[in-house]
């Protein structure tokens, strides 16, 4: 992976000092309340972005894919000593890596780069008032219904754990393993280890 894919994805990071790292699935990318010091511009692979509290309960604010970077890295580095949220990957990824002092001058010479933030911060806030809307105004059931149909693979199969669900949803596993016996008992999905089949996919739009 060479300078010239991160150009292609990132023309205006030719006006930076950016460098090419590689981050294994599993690797924290950086920890809420850490200090901000880069930011980094994917290229390929996917991070997520979250918020957990002290009982450790997760929520997924978002995921980071190839073309994109994270808006509250930006927010923090722009405006705030501290991240606000966490950030993990998920898959091998590799980023251009840029210092924070590079993003603020960036940002004040290329009408380009705030174009891209720009864009990046009105996708990011839709996601954000969606997830807001989906926890304040959907029953958790319809959520986990919703959840189920949009991430389906081959044989109408989803290889996720309770505990999985529970922090993409943000609420509890005994919730999701609950409402899944309660799915599986009216005959709309059979729960395996590690895995859910959907077998009525017809009832689950219903909600």
């Amino acid at each position: 992976m060479n300078n010239n894919n991160a150009l292609a994805l990132f023309p205006f990071l030719a006006q930076t000092n950016f460098a090419i790292h590689t981050m294994k699935a599993g690797t924290t990318v950086f920890r809420e309340g850490e200090q901000c010091g880069l930011l980094g511009f994917i290229i390929e692979g996917t991070v997520r972005v979250y918020k957990h509290n002290e009982s450790g309960r997760e929520i997924t604010l978002y995921r980071i894919t190839a073309g994109e970077s994270c808006i509250l890295s930006i927010a923090c580095i722009m405006s705030s000593p501290h991240h606000k949220a966490s950030a993990i990957i998920e898959e091998h990824t590799t980023l251009a890596i840029v210092q924070a002092h590079d993003i603020r001058h960036l940002l004040s010479q290329s009408a380009q780069a705030r174009d891209f933030i720009f864009a990046l911060l009105a996708h990011r806030l839709a996601d954000v008032v969606t997830l807001i809307d989906e926890i304040v105004f959907s029953k958790m059931d319809k959520r986990l219904a919703h959840f189920l149909l949009n991430n389906t693979s081959a044989h109408n199969t989803i290889h996720a754990t309770h505990e999985h669900i529970a922090i993409e949803l943000g609420t509890a596993r005994e919730v999701i393993s609950r409402l899944l016996k309660d799915f599986e008992s009216k005959g709309y999905i059979a729960l395996n280890r590690g895995s859910i089949t959907i077998i009525k996919d017809t009832q689950l739009l219903m909600y």
